[in-house]
Order: C-alpha cells, then structure tokens, then sequence
C-alpha cells in the first residue's frame, strides 16, 4: 500500500471514530459497541485491498457510514422526572426536509397520531364497477 493510500485509510478511521464520539458521547454502549464495529470492519480489509477500484469503493462507504451518522441517527435520554424520552433535533437532522412540514411533538400532536380523523370520501359513482358477469 503506498503512503497516499494509507494515510487516506487513516484518516477515514480517524474519521469514523470522531464522528462515534460525537454522535454516542452519552451512551457508552453504543461507544463500546461501534468501536468494535469500526476495527472489525477495517480489519477485514487490512491486507486484502492496496489500491483501484475496490480500494476507492471502500474509502466511499467510510464516507457513507460517516453521513449516515452524522444525520441519520439521534439520541434520545429518558427523563426521568417524566419517564418520557428526548431528543434534541440537531441542524445537521434537518438537512433536506421542508421545515415547513415539521410539527413540534405536543400533548396535542400525539393526541391526533392516537385518535386519527378519517375523511369520508364523496366519491359517488353513476356506474358500479361490474354491472353483470356477461360484462367481464
């Protein structure tokens, strides 16, 4: 492996082990167990990939992994005066949605996920859809 190639491949394990830390700094479970998830994985590939195709795929799925904790995963910690979780919504969570389609969670918002409205449609057809069976 050339120096250029493992100084990239330490750096997207440095990489990978910030952004553990960042995401999990709370949960030492979650510490524990992505560690060995992070050396497991560039473990495999340790001596198997010097450079190429494979070598770039690999380098792209550190970068993957890294998006995807980055913004696909939230903490939430249980309150324990309320027994009730929370979670604080980052700026990096939100990237990509309509914030305009974002509702705070309130007694009255999970008050309507329990008790949805259903609308009754007015659809009123002239003609049944099989009149007979000589029809189909």
């Amino acid at each position: 492996m050339s120096a250029v190639s493992r100084a990239r491949v330490f750096a997207a394990y440095r990489k990978c082990f910030r952004t553990r830390t960042e995401v999990f700094h709370r949960d030492a479970l979650a510490m524990t167990e992505s560690r060995k998830t992070i050396r497991e994985e560039f473990g495999k590939n340790r001596n198997n990939v010097a450079s190429g195709e494979q070598f770039e795929a690999l380098i792209s799925m550190v970068d993957e992994a890294v998006d995807f904790l980055k913004f696909g995963v939230m903490q939430a910690e249980r309150d324990p005066k309320t027994g009730n979780y929370v979670a604080k919504v980052k700026k990096e969570h939100m990237q990509g949605i309509d914030h305009a389609d974002v509702e705070p969670i309130t007694k009255e918002t999970v008050l309507k996920m329990e008790n949805p409205v259903v609308e009754k449609s007015g659809c009123k057809s002239k003609k049944p859809m099989v009149e007979s069976s000589k029809d189909l």
